[in-house]
C-alpha cells in the first residue's frame, strides 16, 4: 500500500521541484532586466469618473467594485514601468507592504487591478486598457499607483475538503484491495 501512494507523490514532487518557471513573465529592459514578475494581474475596472485623485475617493471607488472593507495602503508616484517578454505587457516594481489591489492613474483614467502572482510587481496588459490611458508611450508615465490592503486569505469550502478526504479514502481503499489480492 505504501508504494502505491508514496511513489506517485514522490514523482509529482520531483516534477514540481525541477520544473522551470516557464509561465513567469520577465522584464526585458532597464535596471530590472531579467526580473521574474509572475503573471498578468487581473484588470477589474476602469473609469474617468473620479472627481479628484486622493486616497478617500479612490478607496470609495475600489470598494464599489471589490468587497467592501478594502482599505488604502500607500501611494507611489511617479511610477516607472518596463516592457516584458510578452507583447503588450508591462511591469513596475512595488515596495513592501504587499498589496492585494492597485490602481494605476494616468491623466484622467483610473484602472483597478487585482494583484495576483508576485505582490512586489504590478503587471498589466495594455491591450485591455482604454486607448485614452495612453500606455505604453514614451510621452506618458503612470502618474501614481495607489495600493490597497490584500483581502484575507480564502478558506477552502467544506465541500472541497470533503471531496479531498473522500479521494484520499478511496486511494487508501484501492491500496488495501491490491494488497489483499
Amino acid at each position: 500500500m505504501k508504494k502505491f501512494i508514496v511513489l506517485p507523490i514522490l514523482f509529482l514532487f520531483g516534477v514540481l521541484l525541477f520544473a522551470s518557471p516557464g509561465w513567469c513573465i520577465l522584464i526585458d529592459t532597464g535596471p530590472l532586466d531579467g526580473a521574474e514578475v509572475g503573471g498578468v494581474d487581473t484588470l477589474l475596472a476602469t473609469t474617468t469618473g473620479l472627481a479628484n485623485s486622493n486616497p478617500a475617493t479612490e478607496t470609495t471607488w475600489v470598494n464599489t467594485i471589490v468587497s467592501p472593507g478594502v482599505t488604502y495602503q500607500v501611494k507611489d508616484e511617479p511610477v516607472t514601468y518596463y516592457s516584458t517578454d510578452r507583447a503588450n505587457t508591462y511591469a513596475f516594481a512595488m515596495s513592501a507592504p504587499a498589496s492585494g489591489y492597485f490602481v494605476i492613474k494616468n491623466a484622467t483614467w483610473w484602472a483597478l487591478y487585482e494583484n495576483l502572482d508576485d505582490k512586489l510587481f504590478g503587471v498589466f496588459d495594455t491591450s485591455l486598457l482604454p486607448a485614452g490611458i495612453n500606455l505604453p508611450d514614451d510621452m506618458f508615465e503612470i502618474s501614481h499607483v495607489t495600493r490597497f490592503n490584500p483581502q484575507p486569505p480564502s478558506v477552502p469550502e467544506p465541500a472541497t475538503v470533503l471531496l479531498l478526504g473522500l479521494g484520499l479514502v478511496g486511494l487508501a481503499g484501492l491500496g488495501r484491495k491490491k494488497i489483499k489480492s
